[in-house]
């Protein structure tokens, strides 16, 4: 009986044993595939997640590409804008100062010219034909010609055609035509009265000329209206002491030395300044001589102002003229826009965009002689 109950358990155990064994491995396949699924869903994931930050990092490249060309549209619109309005100013400037200039010219040489043709107070105050014939050794066709400007008759007189007339022979011919007084008081007064109104007229033209010469343009009508006050002064006081004195006019002479002097400063001064120019050999010089024109006590405005005369003066052609501009502009929004300049003051920013305007002007000045020059 016992052997029996023995027997059946371990028939019972192996049965149970071998399927424990298949069920065993029926759970492992199924835990097996459960962890595939559970990789492919991982990796499903993974794949989402980096289809989904390439989207993102796309479209965030795509608003960046556009941000990046809305701000080159901007940045060529400005500097368009700024180009544009540049240029305007620059022929606006330019038109102003050549006018302002053209102008001062003009009205001081045209103010003067009138006041000693028209005022009569003015027509009194001329040199004695007498003193003044007898004091020349020779007496040319212009001397002919200025006698004759107000006084017709001497274009018909026989003695003034000789050529062997003496200047006593003349001056004594002037005094028949009645044209002046013989009396020695009188000729004495008008002498001293024609130095006085000459040294007056010099005076005038010569601060004239200064002024003009300055190229400094801010209230030089206020300062030619007082100049030409105080030349109008002096000759008013002359005119009224030679009332009663017959004196030869020569305005016309005095007049015509008055602009070959203004003429004269002014070509003196262009001359200097082109020698200078030419005669600058190194970069070291160079700088020198454009620290001096930076330093002087001019206002930002003026300074470039000078410039563009300097610009102009130099006769370059127009593609020349727009390229130094050009590249000044361009400096000039480099200065303003550059992080690296944001703790220079105004003021500071104002020297470097002159001394980088006048220096580009002046180099592309020596280039283009070196260029031009047929000895080198």
């Amino acid at each position: 009986m016992l052997a029996k109950i023995v027997f059946s358990s371990l028939v019972a155990f192996r049965v149970l044993s071998a399927n424990v064994e298949q069920f065993g491995s029926f759970f492992n396949e199924i835990k097996k595939e459960q962890e595939e699924v559970a990789a492919k869903e991982d990796a499903l994931k993974a794949r989402k997640k980096l289809l989904n930050n390439t989207h993102d990092f796309l479209e965030d490249l795509i608003f960046r590409k556009q941000k990046i060309k809305e701000l080159m549209d901007h940045r060529a619109k400005v500097l368009s804008d700024l180009e544009n309005k540049y240029k305007k100013e620059k022929e606006a400037l330019e038109k102003e100062t050549r006018g302002k200039i053209l102008t001062a010219k003009s009205k001081a040489y045209g103010d003067l010219e009138q006041a000693l043709k028209d005022n009569p107070l003015y027509r009194k105050l001329l040199p004695n034909p007498y003193a003044y014939v007898l004091n020349q050794e020779t007496f040319t066709k212009e001397d002919k010609d200025r006698l004759s400007y107000y006084y017709p008759q001497v274009k018909t007189s026989s003695i003034f055609k000789k050529t062997t007339a003496t200047t006593k022979d003349k001056a004594q011919a002037l005094l028949q035509m009645g044209v002046f007084s013989l009396d020695e008081e009188q000729n004495k007064k008008a002498s001293r009265l024609a130095l006085s109104y000459k040294q007056a007229i010099e005076e005038y033209s010569n601060n004239v000329s200064n002024l003009l010469s300055r190229k400094e343009l801010d209230n030089i009508d206020y300062y030619l209206q007082l100049e030409r006050n105080k030349f109008d002064s002096k000759a008013k006081d002359i005119a009224q002491k030679a009332t009663n004195t017959l004196i030869f006019n020569s305005e016309r002479l005095a007049f015509s030395m008055a602009i070959d002097k203004i003429n004269e400063k002014y070509l003196r001064g262009y001359e200097a300044f082109s020698n200078l120019l030419e005669n600058v050999k190194d970069d070291v010089e160079l700088n020198t001589l454009t620290k001096n024109f930076t330093n002087q006590k001019l206002s930002f405005a003026q300074k470039q102002k000078l410039c563009l005369l300097v610009l102009d003066s130099f006769n370059f052609d127009t593609q020349s003229k727009k390229s130094i501009l050009k590249k000044t502009n361009e400096y000039n929004i480099f200065v303003d826009s550059d992080p690296m300049m944001s703790d220079k003051t105004t003021m500071q920013k104002e020297h470097y965009k002159i001394f980088n305007f006048f220096k580009t002007v002046v180099s592309a000045y020596r280039n283009n002689v070196a260029k031009n020059n047929p000895f080198e």
